[in-house]
């Protein structure tokens, strides 16, 4: 069951949960485990399940871990900057159209002055621009 929230939060994060190949799972699960075995970035599983489904979630106990997750994927470094040919090449998992990929690359490249704000915009972008249309309007 841990496995399965882990990789159901962060696969829902990349939008990658139809198209996830098995190198992504393996790289997703070694990311989080790294970013969970850090006192600093660990995050309960529960938060994490919550957080995933929407629930109402105080954004000071997930940044860190949503950080530590998004520059260990390599779609944000550690100052905030978004890696925009790293983002891209996620969301093209999801968006086969290039002009609407182009469109939501733009749109969730937003750096913020903080980088865990950075990331929390990015993961909430992707949420709202990739998620919905690849899986309807429902909670996973």
């Amino acid at each position: 069951m841990r496995a399965c929230v882990i990789i159901g939060c962060i696969a829902s994060f990349l939008v990658l949960v139809q198209g996830l190949s098995e190198d992504d799972r393996k790289k997703i699960k070694a990311v989080h485990e790294q970013c969970q075995s850090d006192p600093a970035t660990k995050v309960d599983n529960e938060v994490l399940k919550k957080y995933h489904k929407g629930e109402n979630v105080d954004k000071s106990i997930v940044s860190a871990h949503i950080l530590c997750m998004s520059t260990g994927l390599g779609l944000i470094d550690e100052q905030g900057k978004v890696k925009k040919d790293n983002l891209r090449k996620a969301l093209s998992r999801g968006i086969t159209d290039e002009a609407k990929l182009d469109e939501v690359t733009e749109k969730c490249a937003v750096e913020k002055d903080k980088a865990e704000d950075t990331a929390i915009g990015l993961l909430k972008c992707f949420r709202e621009n990739v998620d919905q249309s690849l899986h309807g309007d429902h909670n996973h």
